[in-house]
């Protein structure tokens, strides 16, 4: 499983460095309420107007340094910043994980806070089936980790994405099994356009 992490991961990677990913999404909310973006699924709960930045970031980069092999990424990396940061009672952040029945330990879930001054890993206020909730968050880098001590399989939302190579001899499919999130979906298709004959 850690060897389908790394694929998981260079993938990722390969997507982020896609332009259409680097260019943040800017929101004004206009008073108390709450958003959720319909491209990212990242949400956030606000007291008051705020302003909103936020956009993809690469895992990569970031946890080479701090990550344990125990580490399993369960959702994407966000670069996020807000003004006033004290308008946002709480940010939503997206995960794979499934949580249906009784064999996911969610107390081992934790949030992932790269800053300046390094790293640290933040208890969720809240879990729900697709999102773990922060609480008064500081803005920088957000993602959802899974510390894995003794789990041989870890259940994830899925999708199947299937490609069929043409050619006049014979016809292969190329079948993806990955986390059903929209930037794995993403970086396949890249991966694909960028090297045809896989």
């Amino acid at each position: 499983s850690q060897e389908l992490c790394r694929v998981h991961l260079a993938l990722l990677n390969l997507a982020l460095s896609s332009p259409f990913l680097s260019v943040p999404c800017r929101v004004h909310l206009p008073g108390a309420g709450s958003f959720r973006c319909s491209e990212t699924e990242l949400g956030f709960e606000v007291r008051a107007a705020v302003t909103v930045q936020y956009r993809y970031d690469s895992w990569d980069q970031h946890l080479r340094e701090w990550s344990t092999p125990e580490w399993l990424v369960i959702g994407p990396l966000f670069n996020i910043q807000a003004e006033p940061a004290t308008a946002v009672a709480a940010v939503h952040l997206p995960h794979f994980l499934c949580l249906a029945g009784t064999v996911t330990d969610i107390s081992q879930m934790r949030i992932i806070h790269f800053t300046d001054e390094g790293m640290t890993l933040e208890e969720p206020t809240g879990v729900r089936p697709s999102h773990v909730v922060l609480e008064n968050p500081s803005f920088s880098l957000y993602g959802v980790i899974f510390i894995c001590l003794s789990c041989l399989r870890i259940p994830v939302h899925s999708l199947v994405l299937i490609y069929q190579a043409l050619r006049l001899a014979d016809t292969t499919l190329h079948l993806y099994l990955i986390p059903n999130d929209w930037i794995s979906s993403l970086r396949i298709l890249l991966w694909k356009v960028h090297s045809p004959s896989h």
